[in-house]
């Protein structure tokens, strides 16, 4: 959404180039924030987290996987307690939601390995092992950069 003082909301298309920018941006602000979130971790964190896990398992609808992702990832990395990186990154899943939905919803097991790397995530948090939840994000997102950048598509609404 782009805000024009003239016009009020606009909403545009983001090109691929841009989706990509921002997935890797995104690794970079979350692998920044994880690393300090974890050793922060209470069992609370990790006790939500784990419900949230549960909740994208049992989704059926991507839009609602979507915003529980992001309702996980924000969780872990809050911990962190850097606020402008927190905000950052917020809005850099604010923008990828809709790839991350399109993901879900058409991409051939995309949803399985997400599942499993956020159980995979959890057992990290579980053992507050940083440098095994930064691999495990690393895991998590490239490939899905590789295939947005691999996709033939122009643009993402």
């Amino acid at each position: 959404m782009q805000i024009d003082t003239n016009r009020g909301a606009v909403i545009r298309e983001f090109t691929r180039d841009e989706l990509v920018e921002v997935l890797e941006l995104q690794l970079v602000v979350e692998t920044e924030t994880l690393g300090r979130a974890v050793p922060n971790y209470t069992d609370d964190v990790i006790e939500r987290a784990a419900i949230l896990h549960e909740r994208m398992r049992a989704s059926t609808d991507p839009l609602e996987f979507t915003i529980i992702n992001y309702d996980f990832h924000m969780l872990l990395s809050e911990p962190s307690g850097r606020r402008r990186s927190l905000s950052i990154l917020r809005g850099l899943f604010n923008v990828a939601t809709i790839q991350i939905k399109q993901d879900i919803a058409a991409w051939e097991g995309r949803r399985a390995v997400g599942e499993q790397d956020h159980a995979d995530m959890l057992d990290a948090a579980r053992s507050r092992d940083a440098h095994r939840m930064l691999q495990i994000l690393r895991d998590h997102t490239i490939p899905a950069i590789e295939h947005l950048k691999a996709i033939g598509t122009e643009s993402t609404p």
